[in-house]
Formats: structure tokens, sequence, C-alpha cells
């Protein structure tokens, strides 16, 4: 009987300590989404209205950021598949964060080769425009802000017209005898050369100059602006996309090749304020 009695307390002991266990997990959980919603109604960012092309991105957000709320969004770009791009008091270009832009500019020889050769024309010019249009939306963004500007995101990467196409000075570069060269970003999609190309632009010094292949990225010492404020847009670019077509002479029919689709992009830009 003794046993019985023994048996039931320690089954009616583990009972409790099993509600106890449940019931502490459960209020863990509530004070955590608890926290996670009040962080969130106080983080701004989350209340952003992402805006796509076709409303022209009249209403999008923005706010004023110190520089070092910059650098974070900076070191988040290539993992999070977003655009930065840095703008100074006067509308002109200083540094821009792309993946793509990159690696448009990276291959830049190339693109402007392909363009001459009549059977990757069509699937190369369709590259170059569909860059072009995105920053063009962009650009579009920045001469609102100052209609009198007259720098442009394009014109730092692009200059020129169809046959005399010339890199533009975003991505200045020089190589190993320290001539300037006709090349776009010298660095690869890899983690440790996306931070390398971070580092130097942060710092400027010739320590943290990356050079790869020959060619060296010098930065844009960004820390020259610590202590001034940026107005900060966010931006969703929704590009067209585009269909390639070609035509049978013979019987005067033009037909589809190949579509290329649109994509949509978030682009942040940061203005610097006087």
């Amino acid at each position: 009987m003794e046993n019985a009695v023994d048996a039931l307390k320690i089954a009616f002991a583990i009972f409790i300590f099993v509600i106890a266990i449940a019931l502490s997990f459960s209020i863990v959980g509530q004070v955590r989404a608890t926290s996670d919603v009040i962080l969130a109604l106080n983080d701004k960012a989350n209340s952003y209205d992402y805006v796509a092309n076709e409303d022209n991105n009249a209403n999008n957000k923005e706010r004023i950021v110190s520089f070092e709320t910059i650098l974070p969004t900076i070191y988040r770009y290539a993992k999070e598949q977003y655009a930065v791009t840095i703008i100074d008091n006067n509308g002109k270009p200083i540094v821009r964060y792309d993946l793509y832009t990159e690696g448009f500019m990276n291959d830049w020889n190339t693109t402007l080769k392909n363009m001459n050769r009549a059977s990757l024309r069509d699937k190369s010019i369709d590259k170059f425009n569909e860059i072009k249009e995105r920053i063009a939306i962009v650009d579009e963004i920045i001469e609102k802000e100052n209609p009198s500007w007259q720098h442009s995101i394009w014109n730092g990467l692009v200059t020129g017209s169809e046959g005399s196409y010339t890199s533009g000075t975003l991505y200045n570069v020089t190589n190993s005898n320290n001539r300037t060269v006709d090349t776009g970003a010298p660095w690869g999609s890899q983690h440790e050369e996306i931070i390398k190309r971070i580092k130097a632009d942060i710092t400027g010094a010739d320590k943290d100059k990356y050079t790869r292949n020959g060619i060296t990225y010098v930065g844009k010492n960004l820390n020259q602006y610590k202590g001034r404020t940026f107005k900060e847009k966010f931006i969703e670019i929704q590009t067209s996309g585009t269909t390639i077509t070609d035509t049978d002479e013979e019987n005067n029919i033009e037909y589809s090749l190949e579509t290329v689709k649109g994509n949509k992009k978030l682009e942040i830009v940061y203005i610097m304020q006087d």
C-alpha cells in the first residue's frame, strides 16, 4: 500500500513538473513574440512601402540617417541582393554597390565586343539596355531631388553612344604600372572579394587597395563623410524585360526568339545633406 501511495506521489510530482516545463516554454515563447512585435514597431525600415515603377516612385519613403547607419546596409548588399548608391550633396554618385551592375562592368570589354558580333549582338544589347533602364529610373529619382543636378549613375558607369561606348569613372581602377585602364569592377562575386572592396572604399588607405589580375581598385575613402547626414530613399524597381526578335526576310515575317523577363530590384539611395 505504501508503495502505491509513493508511486502516486511520484506520478503527481512528475505531472506537476511537466506542466511547469510546458508553462515555462509557453511564457518564453509569448515574451519572445511580444519583443519581436515591439522591436518591429520601433524599426522604421519595417514601415516602408516599397513603390513599384508603375507608381512613378512618387510615394517612396525616406528618412535622414547618419553615416554610421549606412555601413551595415553596405555590408549586407551582396547577401540580401539589393543595390546601394551614395550620392554627394551636388548630385554626383560617390559609390554604387550592386552585384548585377558590378557583374556587368566586370565583363565590360566582353560586352562591347559581343555588341559588335552579329550572332551575339541582340542578347548583348538587351543586357545593356536592361541595366540602363534600371539605372535610368534611379537617376530620375535623384533628379527629382534637385533638377539642377547634371550628374547621373549611368554616366558614372558608361559614357558615349552606340559604337563609341567607354566605361565611366564610378569604378576607377589602375593596372600594375599605375596607368588608368578602361575596365569596370575588377572584383568578383566571392564574399571575401566583396569585403575587401568595401574595406577599400571605407578607408581609402593604400594598405586596403584591392588588386585582382593586375588591376587595382583604390577605393572611395568613405570615412571622410563621418559626421555627415544622408537622406535615405527606398525604391522598388520593376524592369519591363524585352523580347528578342528576328525577321524572315523572304516571307517578311517577324517572330520571337526569346523573352528576357523583367525583374524587381530594391534600390537604396543615400543623398548627402548640406
